[in-house]
């Protein structure tokens, strides 16, 4: 699980020494200010090296809503959200090795939005 980051910043979580994990699911939620700008999070994986991957949905969130993001191997984009929820497309067999890190890269972030705690659901190797 990330910290929770103050308003205005992106989510980021670093893999810890001595692991390598095997992503299976990732979930946040993004509260939007009232700045007019719609949102479109990219969730980054940095593994170093330079093998990066940039996952977004098709689906931009607006101002002053609040959505909860499930990041989940299915295989491509959907162009719909189903009420508060926004899903966002990883890649299968998703690993990370120590020192790899997960962040947001979001289109349009305002001061005021607000991320909650990052959590990844994975299976943990120790190396």
């Amino acid at each position: 699980t990330s910290s929770d980051p103050a308003e205005g910043v992106e989510l980021s979580l670093t893999v810890p020494n001595g692991v390598q994990w095997k992503v299976n699911a990732i979930t946040f939620t993004l509260v939007a200010g009232a700045a007019a700008a719609n949102r479109v999070v990219h969730v980054v994986f940095n593994n170093g090296g330079g093998v990066t991957f940039n996952c977004f949905s098709s689906v931009a969130q607006i101002i002053s809503e609040t959505k909860k993001y499930s990041c989940i191997p299915i295989g491509q984009a959907l162009d719909e959200a189903d009420d508060n929820d926004i899903i966002i497309p990883i890649p299968p067999d998703l690993w990370l090795d120590a020192g790899a890190i997960i962040t947001t890269e979001t289109t349009a972030l305002n001061a005021l939005d607000n991320f909650g705690v990052m959590e990844v659901w994975r299976q943990q190797y120790f190396k």
